[in-house]
C-alpha cells in the first residue's frame, strides 16, 4: 500500500467525516491528490460506503449476541433469506468449521435474542445454534485506524 493511501484510509477510518482538507493538514498531502486517491478508491470498491458507528444503547437496543447456526444441507437457503433479512441482523457471515452461518444481532432486549432462536429452531431444520451474548466492548472498528504523527 502507497503511503498517500495507507495515510488517506487511516483517517477516513478514524473519521469518515473529517474533510480532505483536514487530512490534507495532517498529512501535507496535497488536497487534489487526496481527492483523486479517494474517488479511485470509491470506484474500485476499495471503499464501499461510508457509514457511521451508531450507540445501540442510546437508540434503546440493550442487548447484542453473535449466533452460530449449522443448518440441513436443504434448509440453507431459507435460513440465509430469514437472517439476512431480519430486523435486528447487523452483519452475516458465511462461515466454516461446522457451522454455516454467524449473525451479529442488535436486540432490543435477551428476550429478543431468545425469541430469535426459538424461531429459528422451530421453523428450520437446524444441526445446531450457538448464541454468544455481548457483555462489552472492548474495542470495535480499529483496523488500520493508527495514524503515525509525522513530526
Amino acid at each position: 500500500m502507497t503511503e498517500i493511501k495507507g495515510d488517506l484510509i487511516r483517517h477516513l477510518r478514524r473519521d469518515a467525516r473529517k474533510s480532505l482538507s483536514e487530512v490534507s493538514r495532517e498529512t501535507g498531502i496535497p488536497v487534489t491528490t487526496l481527492h483523486d486517491t479517494l474517488r479511485r478508491h470509491e470506484q474500485r470498491g476499495i471503499i464501499k460506503k461510508h457509514t457511521s458507528i451508531l450507540d445501540y444503547h442510546k437508540l434503546g437496543y440493550f442487548a447484542r449476541a453473535h449466533i452460530v447456526v449449522r443448518t440441513e444441507p436443504h434448509d440453507r437457503a431459507k435460513v440465509f433469506e430469514f437472517l439476512r433479512n431480519h430486523e435486528s441482523m447487523n452483519n452475516l457471515i458465511e462461515v466454516n468449521n461446522g457451522f454455516d452461518y454467524l449473525m451479529e444481532g442488535i436486540f432490543r432486549n435477551r428476550a429478543e435474542i431468545r425469541l430469535l432462536t426459538e424461531h429459528l429452531r422451530k421453523e428450520f431444520k437446524l444441526q445446531e445454534i450457538v448464541v454468544y451474548p455481548h457483555i462489552g466492548t472492548v474495542c470495535e472498528e480499529e483496523f488500520m485506524t493508527e495514524i503515525d504523527n509525522k513530526s
